[in-house]
């Protein structure tokens, strides 16, 4: 690819990064614990992912996946297809 009109002129540095400093829990960003990253997950996600049903069906499809067991009829697969496109 070539650019024409480059003006280097208008190209600045990225300002330097300053180390993340720990953040008490519950505020608006993650937090940095023992110099590693934390993740946490909202209310919200928490709340939609306690539902053991569907989780345990993920879980059984996840590993039929993984061992190549999954199949599902092409005629399934096709009637899904078009009911989607047929929603409104």
């Amino acid at each position: 690819m070539r650019v024409e009109g480059f003006d280097s002129s208008l190209v600045r540095s990225a300002p330097t990064s300053q180390p993340v400093e720990t953040i008490a829990e519950g505020g608006a960003e993650p937090a940095l614990v023992n110099g590693k990253d934390d993740v946490g997950l909202s209310r919200l996600s928490q709340v939609l992912t306690r539902n053991s049903d569907q989780s345990a069906r993920m879980e059984q499809l996840r590993l039929e996946v993984e061992a190549g067991s999954y199949q599902m009829p092409a005629s399934e697969v096709s009637r899904k297809i078009v009911d989607f496109h047929l929603e409104e």
